[in-house]
């Protein structure tokens, strides 16, 4: 996952999906893939190298088994 400082997502270990971060202060990622239809609602948290994603809302079950939970950083100091 690849997150552009203007909040474009790129994610591409997983297939092909298309995120957008939502205002900061509702700490929400509404994602979008060709794999399911229709989009997944996550609230997401960061704590230093960790960004954590729980679902709020998402009918894709192997979407929520492939996002939710804790993506740790592979990249320091960027």
């Amino acid at each position: 996952m690849v997150v552009s400082p203007g909040g474009k997502v790129e994610i591409n270990d997983i297939g092909l999906y298309h995120a957008r971060f939502s205002r900061i202060t509702t700490h929400r990622l509404s994602i979008s893939g060709v794999s399911c239809s229709g989009p997944g609602t996550y609230r997401w948290k960061v704590a230093s190298q960790l960004l954590k994603l729980k679902k709020i809302h998402d009918a894709c079950k192997g979407r929520v088994g492939q996002l939710a939970g804790t993506w740790v950083s592979n990249k320091h100091g960027t």
